[in-house]
């Protein structure tokens, strides 16, 4: 019988209790923003998948994170469940302020070493120190690795790699998952943004959707009223673009941080229109600056929840 060994890539060194969640800042309303690419022999993907923290809940006296995922498929001929390795699916996620393992609510079919939860990562390990992966045989486990380099085992022609790593007042920011066989998928994901305690970070362009409005060409570059104004969650945002231009729309919030980059796209000359959604964005007023070539403008809105 051919062994099987997985490895991860974790941070290496042990942490003070009270920084276990700065390696994955756990709260309501932070945001992760992953490019995921899969391929095997039919086919490849490339998607954007939108982590947000939505919500908390309480099971057997332990606070877990809801969280929600939205794929924007790019490009490629397939689709492989992107983000299916991020986060650890779609379960509610933990982190253990006294050890620091990462555990995702599996009700009644928990480890036997902690009952209803399944650990996936430890924060508190040292170089070489191995977790043994979601309950499984010690053949299974994660080697934790210098973060200077990486370690893949791989014992005759079967083999996997399975990597992340997490950093410090970031979160996770790599996940991979290698096989060495032609009919399973191999997935990468790789942070391109984030945004934490209501700032941006990187790229977080969740790739909305900007639709064009009718066929005629704008004289000038014209940003409209938001509509409606007030309002929840969501409104729309129309804007002219009279030629080819770069044009991006970010929001920010009244002390002037970026909380989100709606577009950072070329489009051509047109009327168009994207939704903004601030379900994980508190009340207050906001305001959305459109760019395009040397044009630069700004208005207010106004969230009531």
């Amino acid at each position: 019988m051919k062994k099987l060994f997985l490895l991860s890539l974790l941070v290496c060194n042990p942490l003070p209790a009270t920084n276990y969640n700065s390696y994955l800042p756990l709260k309501i309303g932070n945001r992760w923003i992953y490019d995921c690419f899969g391929a095997d022999y039919t086919g490849f993907s490339h998607d954007r998948v939108t982590i947000t923290i939505t919500d908390t809940t309480n099971f057997g006296g332990k606070k877990y994170y809801s969280y929600s995922k939205i794929v924007v498929h790019i490009w490629g001929n397939q689709v492989f469940n992107p983000g299916m390795f991020l986060f650890g699916g779609y379960a509610p996620i933990r982190i253990d302020s006294v050890n620091g393992n990462i555990s995702f609510l599996k009700p009644g079919s928990g480890c036997a070493y902690s009952i209803n939860d399944v650990m996936t990562d430890s924060l508190n390990v040292n170089v070489a120190d191995t977790v043994r992966i979601r309950c499984a045989s010690n053949n299974y486990f994660y080697l934790c690795t210098s973060t200077s380099g990486q370690r893949y085992f791989n014992l005759d022609y079967f083999g996997q790699q399975r990597s992340r790593q997490y950093l410090d007042g970031v979160g996770l920011n790599y996940s991979l998952y290698l096989i060495h066989i032609s009919t399973t998928p191999t997935y990468s994901q790789n942070l391109v943004g984030r945004i934490i305690n209501g700032i941006a970070y990187g790229d977080t362009n969740t790739l909305v959707t900007v639709s064009p409005i009718g066929n005629s060409i704008p004289i000038s570059y014209n940003l409209f009223q938001n509509y409606p104004n007030p309002f929840n969650p969501t409104t729309k945002i129309k804007f002219d673009i009279p030629s080819n231009s770069f044009v991006s729309i970010s929001i920010y919030n009244i002390l002037g941080q970026q909380v989100s980059t709606l577009l950072n796209q070329q489009l051509e000359p047109g009327t168009y229109e994207t939704d903004f959604d601030a379900s994980s964005y508190p009340s207050g007023t906001y305001f959305y600056k459109l760019q395009a070539g040397d044009f630069v403008e700004t208005k207010k809105m106004v969230l009531m929840k």
